[in-house]
């Protein structure tokens, strides 16, 4: 098993969760993420906008492979304001 999880900044917040559920996907979406990236700021404020949100999907490792690379393409038909970023860990235990 593997975990995707999936950060995105931007102005289609349904981007990850229409991705996934059209590719019959569990996911558990964490909006409302604050931080500073490798571009800028983004905590919601006027001065620095954007909220980041996290999606995660537990996974058979083959489906989460697959995956992370449709997403991977998919960036190129986003905004360039966009920012999505795509990470695969190891699940050791998951019931």
């Amino acid at each position: 098993m593997k975990m995707l999880v999936i950060l995105y900044t931007g102005d289609n917040p349904g981007f990850v969760p229409d991705f996934l559920s059209g590719r019959d996907c569990p996911w558990t979406e964490f909006v409302g993420g604050i931080g500073r990236g490798r571009h800028h700021r983004h905590d919601g404020s006027r001065t620095f906008p954007g909220e980041t949100m996290m999606t995660v999907s537990i996974l058979e490792e083959r489906k989460c492979q697959e995956l992370s690379v449709a997403l991977r393409e998919a960036v190129g038909g986003l905004s360039s304001s966009d920012r999505l970023h795509v990470a695969v860990l190891p699940v050791e235990q998951f019931a």
